[in-house]
C-alpha cells in the first residue's frame, strides 16, 4: 500500500462531496507507515511494520455535527460513511460554538519527505542496527532501543472548496547501552534517515556509561545544571502544551491575567515553528484545515502567540493558531553543549529525564527524574556519574535562570512533533530527592 497521490486524492474527494446532501461537509484522510526493527542484549527482537489509513467525514445541518469513519477508500465504502455521517448529524444537538468549513487556503511546502526514509528496506535497518550491537558487544555492555523508518500522510478537502495534501517521512534510532553499574542514552531523529549517524549515537551513549560508572550519591538541593537539548525538548515542551488561548483567557495558565504579550524571559529565549526548516521540518496543514505558518511564541523573552483555535479566535479577536508541527528554540551558535560543561566549577549534568508530570500546571511546575547519563561536574570536568535525582521545577522559571546555551541541534522528546533545541546551564536547578540508582 502506498498514500493515494495528490490528484488522486483531489478527484476521489471532489467526487464523494458531490454526493452530500448536508450544506456543509469536510473529509479528512490520514495515512501512517511505521517500519520498525527493535533491539535489546544486542540482538534483533522484532521487526514490525504498521500501516493504516483511516478516512473521517463530518457533516452538519444547521449547527448539528456528525462524524462517521471508514479504512477503506473505495467508493462504496466513502458513500456509506458519508451518509452516516449525514444521518448522525440530523438527530444531533446544536453546537453553539459551530463553525462553517474554512474556504480555500494557501499552504506552504514543508521539505519533510525522503522516498528512501519511507520505504527503508528491512535489511537497511538491520545493518544500522548492527552498527550500535557490535560497539556495544565490543564494550561489554547490552544495547537496546529501535531503528524506525516511515511515512504519514494527510489530506483534507471540504464543501467551501478547500483542499489540502501533505505527505512527510521520518526516520529515527535510538539506544540504550547498559553497563554494571551505569547507563547512556543517544537517540535522533530526521526527514532523511541518512543523516542519521548510528555510530555516533552509540559513541555517545557508551561514553556516557564510561563517565557513569560507580555512580555516587548526591544529596537533594539546588546545583548549577547543564541540560542537554533533548532534556530541554521534553520540559519546554510541557510548557508549550499550556499556552492555549481558550484556557489562557479562561484564567488557568500561567499566561492568564495579562502575562500573554509580556516580556517574562531574558531577550536571549526565543521560540518558534517554522514549517519550512529543513532539519525538523513541519507539515502543510493542523487543525481544521488552518495553514501552518511561521510563528514566534517566545520573541526576545516576549510570550507573543498561543494557540487559538477557530471558534476562540474569533470571538477575542485573534488570528486563528493550529497546535504546531515542529518547535524551535535558538542556541548560542558560537558553543558547543561541552563549552557549557567547561564554563562549570561545579554542576550537574542531565542527559535525559522521564516520568516527567505536573504538579502546578499553571506556574509551569513539573516533577521528574533524571536518568542514564547523570553526572557531576567539577573544574569544567565530568567528575563521574552520580545517582538519579527526582527535580521540581517551574519551566517558565528555568528559562528566567539560564546562564548560558549552547547550538540548536536536533532534539528528541518521544512523541512530541520535531525539534530543534539547545542545551541550557541553569542556575539553582531544584534536586528535591535521592533515589537507589
Amino acid at each position: 500500500m502506498t498514500f493515494i497521490t495528490k490528484d488522486a486524492a483531489q478527484k476521489l474527494t471532489a467526487d464523494l462531496l458531490k454526493q452530500k446532501t448536508a450544506p456543509d461537509a469536510t473529509v479528512f484522510i490520514g495515512y501512517q507507515r511505521n517500519a520498525v526493527s527493535r533491539f535489546a542484549n544486542n540482538a534483533i527482537t522484532q521487526n514490525t511494520l504498521v500501516e493504516a489509513t483511516n478516512i473521517r467525514v463530518e457533516c452538519a445541518f444547521e449547527g448539528r455535527k456528525g462524524a462517521a469513519s471508514t479504512t477503506t477508500l473505495t467508493p462504496e465504502a466513502l458513500t456509506d460513511t458519508l451518509r452516516r455521517a449525514e444521518a448522525i448529524a440530523k438527530v444531533a444537538p446544536p453546537d453553539p460554538e459551530y463553525l462553517p468549513p474554512l474556504g480555500p487556503q494557501t499552504y506552504l511546502a514543508p521539505p519533510g519527505y525522503s522516498p528512501e526514509t519511507a520505504r527503508l528496506a528491512v535489511n537497511e535497518r538491520a545493518s544500522r542496527v548492527l552498527t550500535i550491537t557490535e560497539k556495544a558487544a565490543k564494550a561489554k555492555v547490552r544495547a537496546s532501543g529501535t531503528v524506525e523508518s516511515g511515512e504519514s500522510g494527510a489530506v483534507l478537502a471540504n464543501s467551501k472548496g478547500l483542499f489540502a495534501y501533505d505527505l512527510g517521512s521520518n526516520g529515527l534510532i535510538g539506544t540504550t547501552m547498559t553497563a554494571p553499574d551505569s547507563s547512556g542514552w543517544a537517540r535522533d531523529t530526521a526527514p532523511d534517515i541518512r543523516l542519521l549517524d548510528p555510530s555516533a549515537l552509540a559513541e555517545a551513549a557508551l561514553e556516557q556509561t564510561r563517565i557513569g560508572a560507580a555512580p555516587k550519591d548526591l544529596a537533594p538541593g539546588k546545583y548549577t545544571v547543564i541540560l542537554s537539548p533533548a532534556a530541554v525538548s521534553q520540559l519546554v515542551w510541557f510548557m508549550f502544551y499550556l499556552m492555549d488561548g481558550r484556557s489562557t483567557t479562561d484564567g488557568v495558565t500561567f499566561l492568564s491575567n495579562g502575562k500573554l504579550g509580556q516580556k517574562l524571559t531574558p531577550e536571549a529565549i526565543n521560540i518558534y515553528s517554522d514549517p519550512l526548516n529543513s532539519r525538523a521540518p513541519g507539515a502543510a496543514f493542523g487543525d481544521s484545515g488552518l495553514p501552518q505558518r511561521l510563528v514566534k511564541w517566545v520573541d526576545q523573552g516576549v510570550f507573543k502567540e498561543v494557540r487559538w483555535d477557530r471558534f476562540t479566535a474569533q470571538k477575542q479577536k485573534q488570528t486563528p493558531t493550529p497546535f504546531p508541527a515542529n518547535l524551535i528554540m535558538a542556541g548560542d551558535e558560537s558553543k558547543s553543549l561541552m563549552d557549557l560543561v567547561k564554563s562549570t566549577e561545579r554542576g550537574v549534568f542531565l542527559t535525559h529525564v522521564w516520568y516527567v508530570r505536573y504538579i502546578k500546571p499553571a506556574e509551569t511546575l513539573l516533577t521528574g527524574l533524571t536518568r542514564d547519563g547523570t553526572f557531576l561536574i567539577e573544574n569544567g570536568k565530568f567528575a563521574g556519574g552520580v545517582k538519579n535525582l527526582r527535580f521540581n521545577e517551574s519551566v517558565l522559571s528555568l528559562l528566567q535562570r539560564v546562564e548560558a546555551m549552547s547550538k540548536a541541534v536536533s532534539a528528541v522528546d518521544n512523541e512530541a512533533p520535531p525539534s530543534l533545541f539547545p542545551g541550557l546551564k541553569v542556575k539553582d536547578f531544584n534536586f528535591v530527592s535521592a533515589t537507589q540508582f
